[in-house]
């Protein structure tokens, strides 16, 4: 052997210690690597006494082992004195030097050529081998399992009254581990999380790992600090056999699949191969192969444990891999190249189904264009044809009006200027008998008498034109305000296409009522949001609201305002408002707002109309008495 500087703590082999009654192990399971959990026997730690720690010196040769120790070397070294006494005396005249190991000390000594063979778990194994050339030359058999690729496994415990059944109930609740990287104690059964559609990282209320010993784990259960926990195959058992924790309250999730027949503990999980003894880079062949005839000539403990040929760690691979961790590591940070040579045939298929999609778009989008085309142009034309019947339906609705109001002007110029003639005449002639000083009684009376006559013949003119115009006779009613206002704001949005959103806020007590022509007071109100929308023509829709606030005034009275956002007016404008025939609309009449006015004051109530205290704009609004 060559000599290489370290400082490796190592344990020399010893003397067989002697004989221990039966009675000592009768509460004990088998398998070395499962009292590695910080759970020693208590009979070996009499040996862990007898251990000598040494340091290699850096002229020192020898066979160099190195052994995982997850929990401290002084626990691991009692689970190991079989393997120590029998290699001694399986090669005489070798010096060997046990090294036990945290995993980054490990790795460390066999990045540094420090060892010759290393025993460690399945995962670190993996580690090991893809990153330094580890080969296993032999497995272990630690008797709990007939076969030596199903050994190791995950246990979920819970609780004997937890409602937890299968491992699928896991999602949103709190597990405890001992660590992230223990590979019975949290890997596997990440993985068959995973394979249950549970992401340890996203899918869980809480993940805490309390570190050894594994006593901690069911403590937390006991405590109701977690709903869960997860501990490596066998460790439950071994526990109470020796009284560390309590002999019952505690259940173990099933698998999803049985283990095999004859194994001798509850798992939640698929089982992996067992340790493996591997060598190094850089041991000479003739001592692997002396080492490795020795570990397979080991005799059978009472325990059954011992040293088989290497078994298939292809599935302690898969774990790493669906986990992404160790050396797949990679798969978790994405690389399109990498992906493209993963996947290049599904890529090239995906590119040649995206080339005849691309063909085929391209060919519908033509034919749709062609046929969209046309259908744009017959309905540009039908729109220009629409539009333009509009504009002359409504210049013939203007004329319409401007006609019917000349016809009826000139009708009553016509009737009522005779009448007038006739007044004037007699006033004057009775102006020029007063200068003339002819003052005859008889005369004047005659005169008065037709004055009066023609006057009451102009008012029945008037009155004849009234009646033509008038449509029906008003009939009051008890009516509920908001009904009455949310179907006058309908029959508005129906008959003006376009027109900007009304926000009705009303205050008014509920149950509300009015005692009017509903007709009438529908007319007021549409006649008031057209206005508003017309104000409002020339902004941006997104501008264009019309507020229509119902509330109670200071004397009980019902008051509607309508309020829009268009231009201010100035003060002559409005102080003209509600004249008649006055409008400041092109296309208006200026009779409007008068009628609605007459309407209003007809049913006791009062129209007014001001500035929008808030912005520019016109508020107007009436009142209306209240049915007690």
């Amino acid at each position: 052997m060559t000599n290489r500087q370290t400082s490796l703590h190592v344990h020399s082999p010893r003397p067989p210690p002697a004989p221990r009654p039966p009675g000592n192990r009768q509460h004990e399971l088998p398998g070395g690597p499962y009292r590695l959990m910080g759970i020693p026997r208590p009979a070996d730690a009499l040996l862990l006494v007898a251990g000598l720690c040494l340091s290699l010196a850096a002229t020192a040769t020898g066979i160099r082992i190195g052994i995982l120790a997850p929990t401290g070397r002084e626990s691991a070294r009692s689970n190991w004195v079989e393997l120590e006494r029998w290699l001694g005396q399986a090669l005489p005249g070798e010096e060997l030097h046990f090294a036990y190991l945290s995993p980054d000390e490990l790795n460390d000594a066999v990045s540094r050529h420090q060892l010759e063979f290393v025993l460690t778990n399945p995962g670190h194994y993996i580690t090991l081998e893809t990153r330094y050339g580890a080969s296993r030359i032999a497995t272990l058999e630690s008797g709990l399992s007939p076969l030596a690729g199903e050994v190791i496994g995950s246990a979920v415990v819970v609780p004997t009254g937890s409602p937890l059944r299968t491992l699928d109930d896991l999602r949103q609740h709190r597990i405890v581990a001992v660590a992230p990287d223990a590979f019975g104690g949290y890997l596997i059964a990440a993985r068959e999380l995973l394979k249950h559609g549970i992401s340890p990282e996203r899918d869980l209320a809480a993940r805490q790992f309390t570190g050894f010993p594994v006593q901690k784990l069911f403590a937390a259960l006991d405590a109701g600090a977690a709903d869960a926990a997860i501990v490596g195959s066998c460790q439950m058992e071994m526990l109470q056999a020796q009284g560390l924790i309590a002999a019952t309250g505690y259940r173990v999730l099933p698998p999803a699949a049985p283990p095999p027949a004859g194994y001798r503990c509850r798992v939640s999980t698929p089982l992996y191969p067992d340790w493996p003894f591997a060598t190094l880079p850089g041991t000479a062949h003739p001592l692997s192969r002396q080492v490795t005839v020795a570990l397979l000539t080991m005799p059978r403990g009472a325990d059954g444990a011992g040293f088989t040929v290497p078994t298939d760690y292809a599935a302690v691979h898969g774990l790493f891999r669906d986990l992404q961790i160790g050396p797949y590591a990679y798969l978790a940070e994405w690389n399109w190249q990498d992906w493209a040579r993963r996947y290049w045939d599904w890529l090239l298929a995906g590119l040649a189904l995206l080339a005849v999609w691309v063909l085929h778009t391209i060919r519908a989008d033509r034919l749709v264009e062609q046929r969209t085309r046309a259908l744009r142009q017959e309905m540009a034309a039908r729109a220009a044809a629409e539009d333009q019947g509009r504009r002359q339906r409504e210049q013939l609705d203007h004329l319409s009006r401007l006609g019917l109001l000349g016809e009826i002007s000139s009708q009553l110029a016509h009737e009522i200027n005779q009448p007038l003639t006739a007044i004037g005449n007699y006033a004057r002639g009775m102006v020029r008998r007063v200068e003339n000083g002819r003052m005859e009684a008889g005369s004047l009376i005659e005169a008065g008498h037709e004055i009066t006559a023609q006057a009451e013949r102009a008012a029945a003119i008037v009155q004849r034109v009234r009646t033509f115009a008038r449509k029906r006779v008003s009939e009051r009613q008890p009516v509920a305000i908001d009904v009455l206002v949310a179907e006058t704001v309908r029959l508005f949005a129906v008959a003006c296409p376009g027109i900007p959103p009304v926000e009705t806020d009303n205050l008014l007590p509920p149950g509300s009522r009015l005692h009017v022509d509903g007709l009438q007071i529908q007319q007021v109100l549409f006649n008031l949001l057209k206005n508003a929308s017309d104000a409002m023509a020339g902004l941006p829709a997104s501008q264009r609201i019309i507020r229509l606030e119902l509330a109670p005034d200071e004397a009980g009275r019902m008051r509607i305002a309508v309020t829009d956002r268009g231009p201010t007016l100035e003060s002559g404008i409005l102080s003209r408002m509600g004249t008649p025939f006055f409008t400041s609309k092109p296309d208006g009449l200026g009779i409007g707002l008068s009628i609605s006015q007459s309407i209003i004051e007809a049913h006791g109530g009062h129209l007014d109309w001001r500035p929008r205290s808030d912005g520019p704009g016109l508020c107007v609004l009436f009142t209306l008495p209240l049915l007690p």
